[in-house]
Order: structure tokens, then sequence, then C-alpha cells
């Protein structure tokens, strides 16, 4: 994420620090690696941040409205991609099920 200025009268670049950031994805990935049941990832830099650049748009639009949510306008977009991978889990797991 990246924002620049105060949002509410808070810092929030601490919040989305690079350091910050990098911690919590490796949690989440040492969680996914580590869980004794089956865990999926959908990483969502993989639209954000398609070259491991933050992007500030996605098809033109802008991506964030404060550093951390989503603007109206491109969550079409993230939807549709979601929706996608959501579909891919899912035939995955049936996969594995039978």
């Amino acid at each position: 994420f990246r924002y620049e200025g105060e949002v509410n009268g808070f810092d929030l670049h601490s919040r989305v620090s690079v350091e910050r950031t990098a911690y919590l994805n490796d949690l989440v990935k040492k969680f996914v690696n580590e869980s004794e049941v089956s865990v999926s990832l959908i990483d969502v830099r993989t639209l954000t941040c398609p070259n491991g650049t933050y992007e500030y748009t996605l098809n033109e639009l802008p991506l964030h409205r404060d550093g951390i949510h989503f603007t109206q306008s491109v969550l079409p977009a993230i939807w549709e991609w979601l929706i996608e991978d959501l579909v891919i889990v899912a035939d995955a797991m049936k996969v594995a099920a039978n």
C-alpha cells in the first residue's frame, strides 16, 4: 500500500510501512505453509503489484482511496479478479476431495 500524507489525523505511513507489510505477508505465508489443514492463499499483490512494485492505478482507475481501502471505481475489477481466483481454488478443492 502507498499513501502520501495523513488520513483522519493519524500517520498512515507507519500502518503501511514496507517493513510492516513484509512482516504481515511473511506471517500469512508461514501460516499457509505450516497449516495442518488445506489452506489456500489468494494474494491480491499479483493484481496490485504485478512486477513487485505497487501500482497506484488499476485499469487507469485509482486503486486506493486512503492507502488501504480500494476506491469504489476499481471494485468491479477487484471482484472480477477475486471471483476468478476463488473458482480456481474451488475447482482444486473438488479435485483434491475425489
